[in-house]
C-alpha cells in the first residue's frame, strides 16, 4: 500500500533551500563573478582527479553510461583534459 502523506515542514523546507540556491547562483553569475584566480584552481582540482574518477571498473562503466545518456561520443574523453585547459571566464 502506498502512501501518499502531506508534510507541510518538508514542503517549507524545500522551498526555503530553493529560495536560498537561487539567491546563490545569481550572486555568483551576477554579483560576484569568479576570478581568473578561482578558475585556474578549479581546473588544476577537476585536473588533478581525474586519474581517481576512473580507478575501478565500476567506475569506468558508470562514465562510459554516462557519456551514453548525455549523447557524447567516446571522443569526448580524449579531449577532455584540453577542454579543461582551455576554459577561460568569458567561455564559463
Amino acid at each position: 500500500m502506498v502512501r501518499n502523506t502531506f508534510n507541510p515542514v518538508r514542503k517549507c523546507f524545500d522551498l526555503v533551500t530553493t529560495r536560498e540556491l537561487i539567491a546563490e547562483i545569481t550572486s555568483f553569475t551576477e554579483d560576484n563573478p569568479p576570478t581568473e584566480a578561482e578558475l585556474a584552481q578549479s581546473v588544476q582540482n577537476s585536473l588533478l582527479s581525474i586519474p581517481g574518477q576512473w580507478e575501478t571498473n565500476a567506475a569506468i562503466n558508470a562514465e562510459m553510461k554516462r557519456l551514453v545518456n548525455l549523447g557524447l561520443d567516446e571522443s569526448y574523453l580524449e579531449g577532455y583534459h584540453d577542454n579543461l585547459r582551455n576554459l577561460d571566464l568569458k567561455t564559463c
